[in-house]
């Protein structure tokens, strides 16, 4: 009987959740809301932050660390990226839409920036929260990432060529990728992680690397590194470059392997560029290190 009327109580706070939730919110999102459980829009609705903000206040600046996802309510929001002293317009954005993507699901910095294009009102979830109801709702992150999928805007903008996503040409480079974490002095702490090298540029590096869990990526991001390059093959001389982590993508999900993204602090030399190439090896490498 207990059981019954604990049952019962829970059934009728779930109710009274309902009833909160606004009705002008739930036409809003109301494909969001057939996506999920009754239970689950509930607990993502009330775990959302609610603000409104003024027409030209900025809302993102690009090359951010900042793990939030933000939902539309009213008004128009503007997508920028700059290039250079120019601001090259990604979209506008209007009530229903959703923004941040990419930066929440795929653990990197903001490659754009987002500012109020009208008075919005927005409702803002951040990745800490999320991770709080993976327990209670196990498949709640999954959904919301599907849901996520349509809005495709970023993406489009730079397969389009529009904007160069990546200001520098890539090129594959092979051997042992041998990464040194920085303290906040930019000093060696002691800590290191070795992979294997994937491509570079002029402007920035990336390694395949086994982390854990994806918390851990997230961690990782913004970290201050430095790069061990190779230079010569035989002599086996190297350059220390310095950077920043700027991204964590997952490769092999299953293996728990990870394409690491680093941007160096100043450009390489072209000559560098190609001594480094060149000195790359083809040696099988593990990837295996003590976490960062």
């Amino acid at each position: 009987m207990a059981l019954q009327e604990i049952i019962k109580a829970a059934e009728i706070i779930e109710q009274e959740k309902s009833n909160a939730v606004e009705k002008e919110h739930l036409q809003t999102w109301s494909d969001l809301h057939a996506s999920l459980s009754e239970e689950e829009f509930n607990h993502l609705y009330f775990l959302m932050d609610k603000i409104s903000c003024l027409q030209g206040e900025q809302l993102v600046e690009q090359g951010e660390k900042h793990p939030h996802l933000y939902f539309i309510n009213s008004g128009t929001v503007k997508l920028f990226c700059r290039e250079n002293d120019d601001e090259v317009l990604i979209g506008l954005l209007k009530k229903g839409s959703i923004f941040g993507i990419e930066s929440f699901f795929n653990v990197s910095i903001w490659t754009m920036s987002a500012a109020c294009y009208t008075d919005v009102e927005l409702l803002i979830l951040s990745l800490m929260d999320l991770r709080d109801l993976r327990d209670e709702f196990p498949g709640l992150e999954t959904k919301l990432r599907e849901y996520c999928a349509k809005y495709t805007l970023v993406d489009d903008f730079f397969k389009a060529g529009k904007a160069e996503r990546r200001k520098h040409h890539r090129v594959p480079i092979t051997g042992k990728a041998h990464v040194v974490l920085l303290d906040e002095t930019g000093q060696d702490s002691g800590r290191t992680a070795r992979g294997d090298f994937d491509n570079i540029s002029v402007g920035g590096v990336s390694f395949l690397y086994r982390i854990s869990s994806k918390d851990k990526a997230q961690d990782m991001l913004g970290l201050n590194v430095a790069v061990i390059l190779p230079l010569d093959r035989k002599s086996e001389k190297s350059i220390q470059v310095k950077g920043m982590i700027i991204g964590v993508r997952g490769r092999h999900i299953m293996e728990s392997e990870y394409s690491v993204h680093v941007r160096f602090t100043d450009l390489l030399s072209e000559d560098v560029l190609q001594n480094c190439i060149y000195a790359g090896s083809d040696d099988d490498s593990d990837g295996s290190s003590a976490a960062i």
